[in-house]
């Protein structure tokens, strides 16, 4: 279930228009995540880091770089999530603390495959 992602609205209506012309009761649709493509790509952590933009009602365009993740707020659900995906990629592991001084910019050069700023934050 960790590679099945959501599944946009106008992507069921077009699945549920084939699901309502075949002749079985019971269908289920699901998006597999394609996980070899975002690692091969070098954009590690590209859709965390696209929900965190979301979860925290942000545009990292027009957000100061050097905002942390704590002065935002963060959903404790999707901090979790983070950890896990920092403990995975980046094999740190981060208290929630930790996290919330994570800022906008290292998350940004995070999404663009610079894991870096990051690593280092933990190091010093």
């Amino acid at each position: 279930m960790t590679s099945v992602r959501k599944q946009r609205v106008l992507s069921a209506i077009d699945v549920l228009d084939k699901l309502l012309a075949i002749q079985y009761p019971i269908v289920t649709s699901q998006l597999k995540e394609d996980i070899m493509s975002t690692q091969l790509s070098g954009k590690v952590g590209v859709r965390v880091v696209g929900e965190l933009w979301s979860v925290l009602g942000i545009d990292p365009n027009t957000t100061p770089d050097n905002t942390t993740v704590g002065e935002i707020g963060l959903e404790s659900l999707f901090a979790i999530q983070l950890q896990h995906e920092l403990k995975d990629q980046l094999d740190l592991n981060v208290s929630l603390n930790q996290l919330k001084g994570l800022t906008v910019g290292m998350f940004k050069a995070y999404d663009s495959g610079n894991q870096e700023l990051i690593v280092n934050h933990f190091k010093a």
